[in-house]
C-alpha cells in the first residue's frame, strides 16, 4: 500500500508492505493486510485526508496519524522491509526502511 502526501515545498511517500493496524476516528481498530486488496476498502476514507504526524519508533514501528484522528501502525516483521519512507522537495534525502531487528536510521 502506498500513501503520498505533499505541500508546495515538500512531499513524502510511505509504503507499507506488511500487515498493519488501522484505527478509525471512532477508536475501532482492524488488521489490514496489503496483500489482500479486498480488505483495503476501509482505507478509502483516508483519501484526501491530511497526514498530520509520522513517527518511527526505535524498535522499528511506524505510526501515521491523519487529520480526522485515524491512525495506521506497522511493526517490523521478518527480514525484508515491511515499510519505507521517501522524501522529496524540502524532505529530499530522507529515507527510512523498517525491518525486524534493524534500527531504521542506521546503515
Amino acid at each position: 500500500m502506498r500513501i503520498e502526501t505533499w505541500t508546495l515545498e515538500a512531499s513524502a511517500e510511505v509504503r507499507l508492505a506488511a500487515p498493519f493496524h488501522y484505527r478509525e476516528p471512532d477508536g475501532s481498530e482492524r488488521a489490514i493486510d496489503p496483500g489482500e486488496p479486498e480488505r483495503l476498502a476501509p482505507l478509502l476514507g483516508l483519501l484526501q485526508r491530511r497526514l498530520e504526524w509520522l513517527e518511527i519508533a526505535r524498535g522499528g514501528e511506524i505510526t501515521l496519524r491523519f487529520g480526522d484522528g485515524s491512525e495506521l501502525r506497522c511493526a517490523p516483521r521478518g527480514r525484508g522491509a515491511t515499510w519505507e519512507v521517501h522524501g522529496g522537495g524540502a524532505l529530499e534525502g530522507i529515507e527510512y526502511r523498517g525491518a525486524s531487528g534493524e534500527v531504521p536510521w542506521k546503515s
